[in-house]
């Protein structure tokens, strides 16, 4: 399931959400749900796990692209003119 990663030192709980995350795709909702836990709590159980299993850290939000600019056209007028 996860590759060179030692899930032994994982906690139960840590290692049920590992697995309800990455195995069948489950959101954050719906561990929290099953674990009767809170959103965030699903989400630095899964935070702690990383880290002890030496995996990166979760990125802390969504980054999104940029919106894009409404640029409007802007008509000179002519000075001098009359």
């Amino acid at each position: 399931m996860f590759p060179n990663i030692s899930l032994t030192q994982l906690s139960d709980k840590q290692r049920d959400v590992m697995e309800m995350r990455y195995r069948y795709g489950w959101t954050f909702e719906q561990i929290a749900r099953r674990l009767r836990i809170s959103r965030q709590s699903a989400h630095e159980l899964l935070q702690h796990a990383h880290l002890r299993a030496g995996l990166p850290r979760l990125a802390r939000r969504r980054v999104r692209p940029p919106k894009p600019r409404l640029i409007r056209q802007v008509q000179l007028s002519t000075i001098g003119e009359g």
